[in-house]
């Protein structure tokens, strides 16, 4: 009632499901004048807003349906559900995303994420021991001539290709020179006496991005050094070593992992086999210059579990099934970034290369315009959707005109991998009011795919046929960006590209969404900011009411090891104890827990709670037992762009 005493502590995740989390926390109702507080246990429903790069959630619609307390009468129930619910709001508004990744860890432990069926046919690996570069060409070269030009453009790739018909040769531009070569895929060399035309067509192709020069030197590699450059046609992954390939052992295993080079290079001892991993997924050959062959997660050597997670290549752990660190990915891969968009304010504009060009997407009834950057979709005759930015737009014509829709039939939700907007799948709606709707995007929208093996990829592996019109648009890429997973003891799960910007813009029209460039946390690329924030806003951004993992709700005087559980029950740890909360008036009482096990990480965890708590722990970075501890009762239950540039080397 009136000068109660509300202590609400670390909320523990039952589900998490799109943008609705259910979760229960443990609380703590002191009336004015009682002499000690009761404790009990309140269910919690909220609306979610995600702000990755804040590594905040912001819980919106808090509803307290119900409470429990040990031993309380119904009256004195409806008294605390009263108390809660007054408080509940102001408490638990914002909560650090790493601390409910952590509860999300253990309550889905053992949970498998649906698995889909990616191709995984080994793209051209090019091993080089000298700086290289690598430069991709979406397919067969298509030539157009650029206005005013005698020579002759490649268009779909986003290098600077050029092709001088009157005398054959090719002319590529990189490293602030130009170089020349017999045909497209090489032999490459500096260019002797390059025509003066060459530099029109430079100035026209940066006037009209977007083009990519080739003019930056990757990290580590030497200024002013020309590499030898790879033009492929095909997918393709360049791996370059500082030098021939230098080994080092891995402690515990009889692996060596190649030691000059940013790639995951590893020789297995018994075997003689060199395993790469690439895009998330693993290749291996007799030897360095292939042939490569994929390998599937589960049947790596043994070994790749022993990998200690404190070494240089534990980083591969994340793509290495049944770890925890595979686990956390999988954990990071399943939440949205979320936002909540302004209906009258959120604008979109269809663009097409020409009169729409409907093909269909197998399996579905659906039709995509594959010539538009822009996915958009022909549901009917009289109903168009579009994903732009991370925002569903709705159309009864082709051109519009488009606003911004309350709703997704379910049927776009069934587009297989084998169509290249397979991405669009990852954005939902969440919800609307009149005035605005909520959003959302899991990473998939940026590529990031599960496999049946349980590991996060990048990429459907499946090679897509691009629109080449008057001009270029690529569809989303599996190899030749330089994207790969990374696990990290202090950063948790990453996806990175290794050198520079992928090559594919899933998201936006004037720039490409670069998905955790040079080892940024991969859920940290908002698409959301790229409208205004009047028009779209991603999570709230005040103060936090949870600053740590033994943090209190409401106060910061409070130890926050008080844990729920699903029947009502509450425990604590005291000094290495756990004690339940007895209601008929004994107070806290010793709970009796099974003896550990002999292990090297024994287990911290609440009575009777799930033991896989390894990846929950590493998520929040505390050795200690995480805040979100299951209780003894847990156990019952884009855009794509017109232009594509070369890819540095791996190394």
């Amino acid at each position: 009632a009136g000068g109660a005493v509300v202590l609400i502590y670390q909320p523990q995740v039952d589900t998490w499901d799109r943008n609705r989390l259910e979760a229960r926390a443990a609380v703590s109702v002191q009336p004015a004048g009682a002499p000690q507080p009761s404790f009990g246990v309140i269910w919690i429903s909220a609306r979610t807003e995600v702000d990755k790069e804040q590594g905040l959630v912001t819980l919106q619609d808090i509803k307290i349906p119900k409470v429990s307390f040990p031993a309380a009468t119904p009256a004195q129930q409806q008294e605390y559900l009263g108390a809660a619910r007054r408080h509940a709001p102001a408490g638990v508004r914002t909560v650090a995303l790493a601390q409910l990744e952590a509860n999300l860890a253990i309550t889905q432990a053992g949970d498998k994420a649906k698995g889909m069926p990616v191709k995984n046919d080994p793209p051209r690996i090019i091993m080089s021991a000298t700086p290289a570069l690598l430069v991709r060409i979406d397919g067969p070269p298509t030539l157009r001539q650029p206005p005013g030009s005698t020579l002759l453009r490649v268009i779909n790739t986003r290098a600077l290709i050029l092709l001088d018909p009157g005398t054959g040769r090719y002319y590529l531009h990189a490293r602030g020179r130009w170089l020349e070569a017999p045909a497209v895929d090489g032999p490459w060399a500096p260019a002797v006496a390059p025509p003066s035309s060459l530099e029109d067509a430079k100035r026209a192709a940066v006037a009209a991005p977007p083009v990519d020069l080739l003019d930056e030197t990757p990290p580590g590699q030497p200024t002013g050094v020309l590499p030898t450059l790879y033009v492929s046609t095909v997918p393709a992954e360049l791996i370059q070593t500082d030098g021939p390939p230098s080994y080092g052992p891995i402690p515990g295993t009889e692996l060596l992992t190649v030691t000059n080079t940013s790639a995951h290079v590893f020789l297995e001892l018994k075997t003689q086999y060199t395993y790469v991993l690439i895009s998330g997924r693993w290749f291996r050959a007799r030897s360095t210059g292939g042939p490569w062959e994929y390998v599937p997660g589960g049947q790596l050597p043994p070994d790749f579990v022993r990998i200690p997670e404190g070494s240089p290549a534990g980083v591969v752990l994340a793509s290495v099934p049944a770890t925890p660190q595979a686990q956390e990915a999988l954990i990071a891969n399943s939440i949205p970034q979320t936002a909540t968009v302004t209906r009258s304010a959120a604008r979109f504009t269809a663009t097409y290369d020409g009169p729409p060009r409907w093909q269909p997407i197998a399996g579905t009834p659906l039709l995509y315009a594959a010539n538009s950057p822009t996915p958009i979709i022909r549901v009917d005759a009289k109903t168009y959707y579009s994903l732009y930015n991370g925002v569903w737009f709705v159309a009864t014509a082709p051109g519009g005109p488009w606003a911004v829709t309350t709703s997704i039939p379910a049927v776009v939700y069934t587009i297989p991998v084998s169509s290249p907007l397979h991405y669009v799948t990852y954005v939902r709606v969440y919800g609307s009011t009149p005035t605005v709707v909520y959003v959302g995007y899991t990473p998939g929208y940026l590529g990031t795919v599960v496999t049946p093996d349980g590991v996060v990829v990048y990429g459907t592996g499946v090679v897509y046929t691009p629109w080449v019109g008057t001009v270029w648009y690529p569809p989303p890429p599996t190899y030749g960006a330089g994207a790969g997973f990374a696990w990290g003891a202090t950063t948790g799960f990453m996806m990175g590209a290794v050198t520079g910007a992928a090559m594919w813009g899933c998201c936006g029209s004037s720039s490409t969404v670069n998905v955790n460039v040079n080892q940024t946390t991969y859920n940290g690329s908002n698409v959301y900011n790229s409208w205004s924030k009047t028009t779209v806003t991603s999570g709230d951004k005040s103060a936090t009411a949870y600053r740590g993992p033994n943090s209190a709700a409401v106060t910061n005087n409070q130890n926050n090891n008080v844990y729920a559980s699903h029947d009502g029950n509450v425990y604590k740890k005291q000094d290495g104890q756990w004690e339940k909360w007895d209601g008929g008036g004994q107070g806290w009482q010793p709970v009796q827990t099974p003896q550990k096990s002999q292990s090297s990480a024994p287990s911290q965890s609440a009575p009777g709670s799930s033991s896989s708590q390894s990846g929950a722990q590493r998520q929040s970075g505390q050795g200690s037992q995480s805040p979100g501890a299951q209780s003894p009762s847990a156990q019952k239950g884009g855009e794509r762009q017109s232009g594509q540039s070369g890819q540095r080397s791996s190394g």
